[in-house]
């Protein structure tokens, strides 16, 4: 009799701390530390297309190819800055959002969003290229509302293109 209740009390505690183990093991590989990250990750699952799906599992990762990244689905548009490109899996103006960064064929950063939640799977790209493509993103809009001084606009972001296309990030 005392062995059973002994066999007993050994289950339950195993079935506790498998309880506590495995969700607490999950949340801190996908970088839930909240409700509300909770919330945020369960969002991003239930909309998940398949490059989300290849994100979140690991498949594709800081480092991966474009070719990789292609291979899973084919983007919905794209944005080029010399080395440095932004594929975007959802139509422009959709209140959803899907995107991946590359620069030199690598992903450094991946994002998906909506109106209320927003996931990072990562971001590894160094600020100083954030930086520059924020300053071409800004002459690129500059340029449209103000045609009179495109060609200085453009001759600016030339030499940022020149910047970035002279670097490598490993």
């Amino acid at each position: 009799m005392r062995a059973n209740r002994h066999a007993i009390l050994t289950i339950v505690v195993l079935i506790i701390v498998t309880l506590i183990t495995v969700p607490t093991t999950f949340c801190v590989s996908k970088g839930i530390s909240s409700r509300s990250d909770l919330d945020r990750y369960l969002a991003m699952r239930s909309s998940a297309s398949p490059v989300m799906i290849a994100l979140d599992s690991g498949r594709l990762r800081p480092g991966s190819s474009v070719e990789e990244l292609l291979e899973i689905e084919p983007y919905v548009w794209q944005e080029e800055y010399g080395k440095y490109v932004i594929y975007h899996y959802t139509p422009k103006g959709s209140y959803d959002g899907m995107a991946v960064v590359t620069f030199n064929q690598k992903l450094t950063a991946a994002s998906a969003g909506s109106c209320t939640w927003h996931w990072d799977f990562f971001d590894t790209t160094p600020a100083w290229i954030s930086e520059k493509i924020s300053l071409i993103k800004e002459s690129r809009k500059l340029q449209q509302r103000m045609p009179d001084y495109k060609k200085y606009f453009q001759e600016h972001e030339g030499e940022l293109l020149n910047e970035l296309s002279e670097t490598s990030v490993e």
